[in-house]
């Protein structure tokens, strides 16, 4: 091969992969379109807010959208976009929905209808302050039982007007719809956040465990009396089987 041969063939292969590594335009440029600001809501600050137990998720009841709110930030939900705030009231700033939290994403479409109800409302006032108004301390007695709450693994402590639980190696207290917990069943109690409660725990209905006026057989048959402090039993801090009847729990 002579030499005009040779150059002929490197500037031969020198076109082939200049042209391999070519980009050609398809089309127009896809103009970035910046979403629509949310509509404009206005709504007082409400006297209650309602719980989603299973999800942690807190929602503004009495309004034709979506206010909710999830680990201490706002979100707004309508016509299919999202925006979040640090205020019910605004201003809202767009959301992706890749970082909306996924279980904003996955709740039940009838969430209102299905949580709108007394049992998980949470008094406005109380929610806003929840981390400095825990429950107030008390000097209850030791219990000479529990009450066993069925499918919950949990217990509840009787006769006392409060809402208090104890499961595993700690104690709960849902006070005014918002969850504590505690070493003791007389505090001092600290916040907790509801999506850090027990699941079984959490979806426990409102019961008042001291009403006095209800049929003592039905209560027999509803809760089943299980022995506080007669034996050790299992070691502090371990998980007890929810159906162990010989479970006995250890003094404190």
């Amino acid at each position: 091969m002579n030499k005009r041969s040779l150059f002929l063939s490197l500037l031969l292969l020198a076109a082939l992969v200049a042209s391999s590594c070519a980009v050609y335009p398809v089309g127009p440029p896809v103009a970035t379109v910046p979403p629509p600001p949310p509509p404009a809501v206005v709504i007082q600050e409400p006297e209650s807010l309602f719980l989603i137990p299973t999800w942690g998720v807190y929602f503004v009841p009495g309004i034709s959208v979506d206010i909710l709110s999830y680990n201490g930030l706002w979100y707004y939900h309508v016509r299919g976009t999202w925006y979040w705030s640090r205020s019910y009231l605004g201003p809202w700033v767009y959301l992706s929905l890749q970082r909306v939290p996924s279980v904003l994403r996955r709740l039940p479409p009838d969430y209102r209808s299905r949580y709108g109800r007394e049992p998980y409302q949470v008094p406005f006032t109380h929610w806003r302050k929840r981390w400095n108004e825990p429950p107030p301390p008390t000097s209850y007695k030791e219990p000479g039982f529990l009450y066993k709450l069925p499918g919950a693994g949990a217990y509840a402590y009787p006769g006392v007007s409060d809402e208090i639980f104890f499961m595993k190696d700690r104690w709960y207290s849902r006070y005014k719809g918002v969850w504590y917990w505690s070493w003791s069943y007389n505090g001092p109690w600290a916040y907790i956040d509801v999506d850090r409660v027990p699941g079984k725990l959490r979806d426990v209905p409102r019961y008042r465990y001291d009403d006095k006026d209800r049929d003592k057989d039905k209560d027999k048959e509803r809760f089943e009396r299980v022995p506080w402090g007669k034996k050790k039993g299992k070691e502090k801090g371990k998980d007890q089987d929810e159906d162990d009847d010989d479970y006995r729990f250890p003094r404190y």
